[in-house]
């Protein structure tokens, strides 16, 4: 990785919402959010429920269970358009079976594509869906499968064990084996994806454009700091000694908390005025 490196980041004790309480006694506001999968916060209390009641039943081993349904129902009320919803318990085995499928190398792309150029890259892309990143011709898009025949939801959820699913909106494409999902997980899964939609539907987006600069593109909470990555790695670092936790490279968008209070930001505005030129 270039620029700032994950292990300047400062380990963290605790969290709460989208504050980290490092060992160092700081506390930072989380813009970084491991890139989107703590969009819903850190300690999000339905999911916090669901693990200490399916941890109690002991079933945690891989047994078919109602997870796979339940799973692919609230997928398909999130996205009406899909097909079937497959479950991969890692990345590279996805890779592997749309790869053959498709006859090419497939990479991911982040969600929107010009935020998230993969310039120079060959072969085909598959489609990381991220709550409010799509603007309504790339929603569109993605129903009438212009995207692909196939895209992956990316869930919030503050840690990357859980399931990886894969929604097919057309097409033939099918798994190479089938992926039971451990029950504990399963149930995170369902609270996740559950929390998401309720949050896509109340969400106003009230305050984003607070962080908005001439030059810096924003698409619904994300932006991208487009700088180089010795300007950006000494941006990284200055916020860090203010309490605010940035992506650790440029290439991956930061995230603008859904709770934050005035004092906790302003050293970033400053900085985003400063950088930018924004007078």
């Amino acid at each position: 990785m270039t620029g700032a490196d994950k292990t300047e980041i400062p380990r963290i004790k605790s969290t709460r919402g989208y504050r980290l309480y490092g060992y160092d006694g700081k506390r930072y506001i989380d813009f970084y959010q491991n890139e989107g999968f703590a969009l819903n916060g850190h300690r999000p209390a339905e999911v916090l429920q669901a693990l200490k009641s399916s941890a109690a039943r002991g079933v945690w081993a891989e047994y078919p269970s109602v997870w796979e349904g339940r799973i692919e129902k609230l997928l398909k009320r999130l996205f009406p358009f899909v097909d079937r919803v497959f479950l991969y318990s890692d990345l590279e085995k996805l890779l592997r079976d749309a790869s053959a499928h498709m006859h090419a190398h497939i990479s991911i792309a982040d969600t929107p594509s010009e935020l998230w150029e993969k310039s120079g890259e060959q072969g085909v892309s598959l489609i990381r869906w991220r709550p409010f990143a799509m603007n309504t011709e790339e929603t569109m898009a993605l129903e009438e499968g212009k995207s692909g025949e196939i895209f992956i939801p990316l869930i919030p959820f503050p840690g990357r064990f859980l399931p990886i699913p894969v929604c097919r909106i057309h097409g033939t494409f099918m798994p190479s084996h089938e992926t039971l999902v451990n029950p504990v997980l399963g149930a995170l899964m369902v609270k996740s994806i559950a929390s998401t939609i309720r949050r896509l539907k109340d969400e106003d987006g009230q305050g984003w454009e607070e962080f908005d600069c001439p030059v810096l593109r924003r698409r619904g909470p994300y932006f991208r700091l487009r700088l180089q990555e010795e300007k950006y790695s000494r941006l990284f670092t200055e916020m860090l000694n203010e309490g605010i936790l940035l992506p650790p490279s440029s290439c991956v968008p930061a995230i603008i908390p859904a709770e934050y209070n005035e004092g906790e930001v302003l050293p970033l505005k400053r900085a985003l005025r400063r950088v930018y030129g924004d007078s």
